[in-house]
């Protein structure tokens, strides 16, 4: 009797128990096709396709293809995937005059969740609505040169996760926000440029560490900017990694120290891409470099960030490129509780229809006629007929509309019209066009292009509020709503 024949007569039920086992094992992860190889069958000389049992086929619940290729499993898995995934962006735009209507179109246009903006060269501080989105900024005094200036554009579906704002400095803006029981914190940044004063610059990295002090440690941070920092490709542990340019300047210096000292990761330099989506300024002259960053701190793991690159197809007439970052991080829309106020008002701007008013005269006149005033009655009862009057011939003859915490925002920007949208689509060709071919004469066909549609905005802007003016002086209560 031979070593093997001994083996199996004397303990194959042993290995028949061992080999159920994997068969099991095989089954559950669904390696139908690359099945796991027992360690005992081998070293017993066994083939493996002679000791495994069979893996039941898909159609009996085996199988990768019924755990992934089930199309309602993989709908599911790939929603699964896209949700909770936070697209915020960092942005030079050089300024927001005359821009602003761009600027929200491509933010919009690339599905942007949040992003910072700096240089918007917007005096003092506050919040507006630009489109969908809610913008707070924070800028120089108003009897002051506008210049810097940086601000946050938070998409309306995330405007009520907000807790507070913080209005630092000219160059530092940041806000707060609720996210699933968790709070995170949204700072946007705009750094002096390497030529400064080193008195500046260190001034605006003590400011922004007394802006990290008042945060808990227990709470999520995310720094976003223009750093004006260089800060190489040399590898640091958990601050940075390779994937960067190999150039180092002061700023970046002050970067790295700023980072190391409050754990934070420079996000940029953890992903390889290509040059046209690394670099994050660039001008006329050639010269370019990564000073645009997004951070993070230690609370959102780093599986958590899935991509950092530029968008070089988004243009504004900057040198500087739409730096969008992927962060899976759940924010969830608080429900709102209170009741939909809904008021029904008079529609009054009709009246600037001629035809409109002459069919509310008449039928004012026809309900003073009906209902007159007479001298027996009060003040009080001759002031309710008149009113009834004035408000049922209004109702007939102008109509009216619904109000409610929904529709009381108006679009303010009609000066942004299709003539305006075509000439900006126009100048986005003609850029990206720039970008591919690198040569003289496609710069210049840019910037002719460019210059036209900054001279069109103006045109429209300067049309849109004479005849604003002009309305106003005449109907005033109908075009309230409009201011």
């Amino acid at each position: 009797m031979g070593f093997f024949e001994f083996i199996t007569s004397n303990y194959g039920h042993e290995i028949t128990t061992s080999l159920k086992k994997w068969s099991k094992l095989n089954i559950k992860l669904g390696t139908s096709r690359n099945r796991l190889t027992p360690p005992a069958a081998l070293e017993g000389g066994l083939s493996s396709s002679t000791v495994l049992l069979p893996v039941p086929s898909p159609e009996k619940g085996g199988g990768t293809d019924n755990l992934m290729t089930n199309p309602a499993r993989k709908r599911r898995w790939n929603g699964y995937r896209k949700r909770n995934i936070m697209r915020m962006a960092t942005w030079n735009v050089k300024t927001l005059n005359n821009r602003d209507q761009e600027v929200v179109k491509e933010l919009e246009d690339k599905n942007i969740d949040i992003c910072a903006l700096q240089e918007t060269k917007k005096k003092g501080k506050g919040q507006m609505w630009l489109g969908e989105y809610l913008l707070i900024y924070s800028g120089v005094e108003r009897d002051r040169r506008a210049k810097e200036g940086v601000a946050l554009m938070i998409h309306k579906k995330l405007t009520q996760n907000i807790r507070e704002c913080k209005y630092v400095s000219s160059r530092i803006v940041a806000t707060k926000l609720r996210s699933q029981g968790k709070k995170v914190n949204i700072i946007g940044v705009y750094s002096p440029e390497n030529c400064k004063p080193e008195a500046e610059r260190t001034s605006f990295y003590e400011t922004l560490q007394e802006t990290i002090d008042t945060i808990p440690r227990n709470e999520t941070v995310i720094l976003m900017g223009d750093f004006n920092a260089r800060v190489g490709n040399t590898m640091i542990p958990g601050v940075k990694q390779r994937f960067n340019e190999d150039v180092t300047n002061e700023n970046g210096e002050l970067l790295i120290d700023f980072c190391a000292q409050n754990e934070l990761r420079i996000n940029n330099t953890f992903f390889k891409h290509k040059e046209q989506h690394k670099y994050t300024f660039q001008n006329t002259r050639g010269d370019r470099s990564m000073i645009d960053y997004i951070l993070t701190n230690r609370k959102i793991h780093c599986i958590q960030i899935l991509d950092i690159r530029c968008l070089c197809s988004a243009n504004i007439g900057s040198d500087h490129n739409l730096v969008l970052g992927k962060i899976r991080m759940a924010i969830q829309k608080p429900q709102n509780t209170d009741p939909i106020i809904s008021e029904t008002k008079i529609k009054v701007e009709s009246l600037q229809d001629e035809s409109t008013r002459n069919l509310y005269k008449s039928r004012l006149e026809n309900e003073i006629d009906k209902n007159p005033v007479t001298e027996e009655e009060d003040i009080e009862d001759s002031w309710r007929k008149i009113k009834n009057n004035i408000i049922k011939a209004a109702r007939e003859a102008l109509g009216e509309r619904k109000v409610n915490g929904t529709s009381r925002r108006v679009k303010n920007t009609p000066w942004f019209c299709e003539e305006v949208k075509l000439k900006c689509q126009e100048k986005t060709k003609a850029y990206l066009k720039y970008r591919s071919r690198k040569t003289r004469e496609a710069y210049e066909e840019y910037k002719t292009i460019r210059n036209e549609t900054n001279a069109l905005v103006r045109k429209k802007k300067t049309e849109h509020w004479e005849k604003f003016s002009k309305e106003m002086e005449h109907d005033f209560y109908g075009l309230q709503k409009e201011i």
